[in-house]
This record gives C-alpha cells, structure tokens and sequence, in this order.
C-alpha cells in the first residue's frame, strides 16, 4: 500500500468539483475509457471519478516514483498534486 498524506485541503475552496452535478461533467462524472487503459492501477481505486481525478496522480508518474521498489501489485494510490 503507498501511502502519502498529500497537502492540507480545505472543504468546498479545494475541492473544485465539490458543486457539481453528475451531467455538469464532461464525461458525467466517469473517466474516459482511454484515460483507464492508460491508467490501469490508479483507474482500480474506488473512490477514482472525474470528479476526484484531481487528488491522484497518474500511472506513469507514480512508477516513476516506485522504480525502487519492487512490489508486485499496488492497490491503493493517493497522492498530491503540485
């Protein structure tokens, strides 16, 4: 499990999803297919939909920072975003 406590987030001002309605999204409030093909680890966590994508970090970023570690399988990813 990788865990990261990310920065201090402050209800409603950093969640810039947090009024939205489901259609007001651009793919209602799911992830493009494409995104998930290339995101198959971060795309399992349950909690991940376009409305959350903005606390996550992609695939690629993240094993760019795993190289180290030789896991098998990971299961859940939260993150940062700078």
């Amino acid at each position: 499990m990788v865990l990261e406590r990310g920065r201090d987030v402050k209800y409603i001002k950093d969640y810039p999803t947090v009024t939205m309605h489901p259609w007001e999204f651009k793919h209602g409030g799911k992830m493009p297919k494409a995104f998930i093909n290339e995101n198959p680890i971060t795309s399992q966590t349950r909690l991940f939909d376009e409305g959350s994508a903005d606390f996550f970090i992609e695939d690629k970023d993240l094993l760019l920072n795993l190289t180290h570690l030789s896991h098998s399988r990971i299961h859940v990813i939260h993150d940062k975003k700078i």
